[in-house]
């Protein structure tokens, strides 16, 4: 069984199981459908020198109030913001599924779901290594949603990383994003 076949298997619920030869089976399918609908994963990242004070973080001219943020990033000389998207293909895939097969639906979700946090680790790996960023600590990624770093705060990542136009990604007036298999995340880096 491969990591994103384990992984898939705990958003379907399978804690601890290795389910079963068939449920394997639609998630490598689901996976397959995935890359050859949506080809390429868009990602857009930027670096910015940043100063943390309590509660707040200030980036590219903007301030982001979150305790939880600030406390996440304590001490940062730089902040790495990034969006991923699979794209509406991904979207479009999981709702035509809902309509003509659920189970099938359920699983090319959570394959799509785990997909994007693959892809959001090896950007992490990816900027740690920016020559930029030598000899600092990378903390690990986080994203509005987490504690009081509000969705709210989706319009100020995209606003930055210009990734509307970039990468087609926007936000809803509820603060989600569109397409939804999508993740924006601040990665903080510290002496």
């Amino acid at each position: 069984m491969t990591d994103s076949q384990r992984q898939a298997l705990n958003y379907l619920g399978y804690r601890g199981s290795d389910g079963d030869a068939q449920i394997l089976a639609k998630i490598s399918e689901a996976q397959e459908e995935l890359i050859k609908a949506c080809g390429e994963v868009k990602s857009v990242t930027g670096i910015w020198s940043c100063t943390v004070e309590r509660g707040a973080v200030n980036v590219g001219g903007k301030c982001i109030r979150s305790l939880a943020l600030a406390d996440h990033v304590a001490g940062a000389k730089f902040i790495c913001l990034f969006a991923v998207t699979l794209g509406v293909q991904a979207d479009m895939l999981i709702s035509r599924y809902s309509v003509t097969d659920m189970g099938r639906s359920v699983i090319t979700d959570a394959t799509a779901s785990v997909m994007v946090n693959e892809y959001c680790r090896s950007i992490s790996d990816e900027v740690a290594a920016d020559p930029t960023l030598a000899g600092l600590r990378a903390t690990k990624r986080f994203s509005p949603g987490f504690g009081d770093f509000g969705l709210r705060y989706q319009r100020d990542v995209l606003s930055l990383l210009n990734a509307g136009r970039r990468i087609g990604l926007t936000v809803t007036e509820g603060n989600m994003l569109v397409p939804t298999k999508s993740v924006t995340a601040a990665i903080g880096f510290v002496e």
